[in-house]
């Protein structure tokens, strides 16, 4: 079993400091991903922010939403309610939603952008 890494918040305040907590805040990320029915995908340079790409992979994959409340209850150091998580929601191209997480007062967010499941 991977060695599990606590989140660096101090770090937070640099390039590299974030992009320390972004990696060490990544495997808990694809662990909640995974439970939801969802495979995440990181692409950008995790300096300023941390850019997911979530997929459903598999049938019964939860809501959007309720990916991105799970993500942003487990990352952030002050969680919103989940009505409140819609005010971050924005609507993209092809059916995706993008929900911008802010998770430290640091200035560190996630960028979730997740792809539209058929809903069956």
């Amino acid at each position: 079993m991977p060695k599990r890494i606590a989140p660096v918040w101090s770090a937070a305040k640099t390039r590299r400091g974030r992009k320390r907590l972004y990696l060490s805040l990544l495997p808990a990320i694809r662990r909640i991903a995974r439970k939801s029915g969802y495979a995440i995908g990181v692409h950008g340079s995790m300096t300023r922010d941390l850019d997911l790409i979530a997929v459903p992979w598999r049938s019964g994959a939860v809501m959007a939403e309720t990916l991105a409340y799970r993500i942003h209850r487990a990352t952030s150091r002050r969680a919103c309610t989940r009505p409140g998580l819609k005010r971050f929601m924005r609507r993209k191209p092809r059916g995706r939603v993008a929900y911008t997480l802010i998770i430290g007062p640091e200035g560190a967010y996630i960028d979730l952008s997740i792809v539209a499941g058929n809903r069956k």
